[in-house]
């Protein structure tokens, strides 16, 4: 990739050469529909390596991750600043894996009633009515 490029191939609906822009810190590769950033050689359509920030500290942004499945993604709704998965879309955490806080949990998926797609039995305990 040519670090030298004219201005008008840069912003040209159909660029000739790839761009390297400080040494890998932003590379467009035309061939490849790839951008990368931090890397010379961007491996998917975007490719970053470091660390990621989305928005500013107090100045909030949703962010969306889609799945597979219409209408199966993680949303981060920063007007409740809450983490949201939707459709078919959930939270697998392998066995013995599970910390809420410091704490691990040491209960079993069946010990919590979260059974993979059966909805939990209601249990009510007769002697409370």
């Amino acid at each position: 990739m040519s670090v030298a490029r004219e201005l008008s191939d840069l912003v040209s609906t159909s660029p000739s050469t790839d761009s390297n822009f400080d040494n890998g810190t932003l590379v467009v590769d035309v061939s490849e529909n790839r951008v990368g950033i931090g890397t010379p050689t961007p491996a998917v359509a975007l490719h970053s390596v470091g660390e990621l920030n989305v928005g500013i500290n107090g100045t909030g942004h949703d962010v969306i991750f889609y799945g597979a499945t219409t209408d199966a993604y993680m949303k981060w709704d920063e007007d409740v600043d809450d983490l949201i998965l939707t459709g078919v879309a959930r939270v697998v955490v392998p066995e013995g894996q599970l910390v809420l806080g410091s704490t691990a949990v040491g209960a079993t998926a069946a010990e919590l009633n979260l059974l993979d797609g059966v909805e939990a039995p209601h249990v009510i305990d007769e002697a409370l009515l």
